[in-house]
């Protein structure tokens, strides 16, 4: 009985490995001409190897034109039409925003665009950090995301924040996104939906509100810029500090593989930000008992909501092992007119 039991328990032992060597050995072999194979190296003589490949079945390749071997990894695959093929480079990253699926570790990148550059260094596998700025250096930020990830592989959730200043213009000037992001799908389809707050203080000024006249100042018997309510005299309109512009923003994003080198891509941004500013009026007052009149500038104060959208489908094509160029149709919507953004970005791995 013992014996029976134990070719029994040798067996399932048996049984585990056998089933677990083909996922535990699969390789990544690349070629020197670009061909990529995923596949178990069944033997190896020094001048060739024997590769089991899930494509092609087996071929023999020399050692010569191998350029690289790797441990397969089911996240960086993806099925597309009917063949297992890599995963897109950049999966992260639409064209403004961002998704919330995991950075790897030492996954670094930068871009250029038309804008300017940027800059982001994986910290950790879910962590990321990053610099944006224009050509000339301002404005100046700071970007990092958090991606959280569930026991679902295809739902995935982060938080980050983008944080700057005008540079050497303005340091004091400043502008910050908070954001949160919700991802449905994998690395080659997927769909983004993401909100946050803005808040954007460049140190700008508003005329004074008032009631203005120009008259003769009694102390100097010049012509100058009088306010009725406070009896103050100025050179020039008197300018008050504008409070921060700020406001809800939403974005949704997407990214559909449609080829081997090729994905469409999908970004937008969207909201309504509350603006403080002034109006100015021309007002004309009679004098009681004469012909004549006062004519006044009456500035006033003027909040206002101002909606944006912003639109910006596209299409990146992969160039080659960590390399990217993007082309987006965009435009932008603001209190309503409409402007193109000419927009092409370069993608590279760090």
């Amino acid at each position: 009985m013992k014996k029976i039991f134990s070719i029994l328990i040798l067996g399932i032992i048996l049984h585990a490995v056998a089933s677990a060597q083909p996922t535990e050995s699969m390789r990544v072999i690349k070629l020197n001409n670009g061909n990529e194979y995923i596949g178990r190296i069944l033997s190896d003589d020094g001048r060739e190897m024997l590769i089991e490949t899930n494509s092609v079945g087996k071929i023999y390749v020399q050692k010569s034109e191998i350029k690289s071997i790797t441990a397969y990894d089911e996240e960086d695959f993806t099925v597309l039409n009917s063949e297992k093929v890599k995963s897109t480079s950049f999966s992260t990253r639409y064209t403004f925003t961002t998704n919330a699926l995991p950075i790897k570790k030492k996954d670094n990148y930068y871009m250029l665009n038309l804008w300017g550059p940027e800059f982001h260094v994986a910290v950790a596998d879910n962590f990321n950090i990053g610099v944006m700025s224009s050509w000339i250096g301002s404005p100046l930020a700071v970007a990092a995301k958090y991606s959280f990830q569930t026991k679902n592989p295809k739902l995935n959730f982060s938080v980050g924040e983008i944080a700057g200043s005008l540079g050497y213009f303005d340091l004091s000037a400043y502008l910050s996104l908070s954001f949160a992001n919700v991802t449905i799908g994998n690395r080659d389809k997927n769909i983004t939906l993401a909100g946050g707050y803005g808040i954007f203080d460049f140190n700008q000024t508003k005329d004074l509100p008032g009631k203005y006249t120009y008259t003769t100042n009694p102390n100097t018997w010049m012509y100058d810029l009088y306010e009725v309510n406070s009896g103050k005299f100025y050179d020039t309109m008197p300018t008050a500090r504008r409070k921060a512009t700020k406001g809800l923003i939403g974005s949704v994003g997407a990214h559909i593989r449609i080829s081997d080198k090729a994905s469409f891509i999908f970004d937008s941004m969207f909201g309504l930000m509350h603006i403080d500013n002034t109006t100015t009026s021309y007002l004309y007052e009679p004098i009681p008992g004469t012909n004549q009149g006062i004519s006044y500038d009456l500035v006033q104060e003027k909040s206002s909501v101002s909606p944006f959208f912003v639109f910006m489908p596209g299409l990146r094509l992969e160039q080659g092992e960590g390399k990217a160029v993007q082309f987006c149709v965009a435009g932008a919507n603001v209190d309503g007119g409409t402007y193109p953004i000419p927009y092409v970005t370069w993608f590279r791995k760090l």
